[in-house]
């Protein structure tokens, strides 16, 4: 190098002091960054496992709660299917004793008056005597006489009790096939509501993965910026 002025020289080895200074700096400033984003990268993966753990808790409650409610299901589609049959039962029984009785009232509206006071001591339990057909007349001793008007007696009550029964059973009726429709619109709910939050799980992930994407180039940049400007700067004083 005898042939290369010393000022060359000099400058040259100036130069590769301070490429070497700016390699180490920029290889230092890499590293920092590198280890903050290890650090913020670790952090958030123990954030991700702990919120991973607690949604499979919940989940896992939720098909707990969904199994017991299809349990639940099935057991009230028995017990209904048998109040069914027991309801279409009494709802024959009930038949056929109206049958009867229109048949019956059919009958006791040709009676002679003889007949008609063997169906009355039968009807009121009466002792032999009590009850006793004289022509087109049917005499009664009095204690048959007040068994006949108390049962008369009932009759309007048992006729209005059967009537609100009635209206009792609609009512109730109505209001089981309200439940059932509000059970069958809950059903939907939760099942739109799961279907809701998986989309937000995954829109979610999806969001965090873009933040750190960007977050990484946002580093990056100032990090470039910062080398720039160092150099810069160190050129300028020296």
């Amino acid at each position: 190098m005898s042939g290369i002025p010393t000022t060359i020289i000099t400058d040259l080895k100036w130069l590769r002091a301070h490429v070497i200074q700016v390699i180490v700096t920029a290889a230092i400033g890499f590293g920092a960054v590198y280890g903050v984003e290890t650090l913020i990268s670790s952090h958030e993966a123990k954030k991700d496992v702990q919120w991973s753990q607690v949604l499979a808790a919940q989940t896992a409650q939720t098909n707990t709660l969904m199994a017991k409610i299809s349990q639940d299901e099935a057991n009230w589609s028995q017990q209904n299917a048998q109040n069914q049959r027991i309801i279409a039962t009494l709802a024959q029984s009930i038949a056929k004793r109206d049958a009867a009785t229109k048949q019956q009232q059919q009958v006791d509206s040709t009676l002679s008056a003889q007949a008609a006071a063997v169906r009355l001591t039968e009807q009121t339990k009466a002792e032999p005597g009590e009850v006793v057909a004289n022509g087109n007349m049917i005499q009664l001793d009095l204690p048959v006489a007040r068994v006949v008007v108390q049962n008369l007696d009932m009759i309007p009550a048992l006729q209005g009790d059967l009537a609100d029964t009635q209206k009792q059973l609609d009512a109730q009726t109505e209001t089981s096939t309200n439940l059932q429709a509000d059970v069958t619109e809950q059903k939907a709910l939760i099942a739109s509501l799961q279907a809701q939050s998986k989309d937000q799980i995954a829109a979610c992930k999806a969001q965090v993965a873009a933040l750190k994407a960007k977050n990484r180039k946002t580093n990056l940049k100032f990090f470039a910026v910062g080398v720039v400007a160092g150099l810069s700067l160190h050129f300028l004083i020296h």
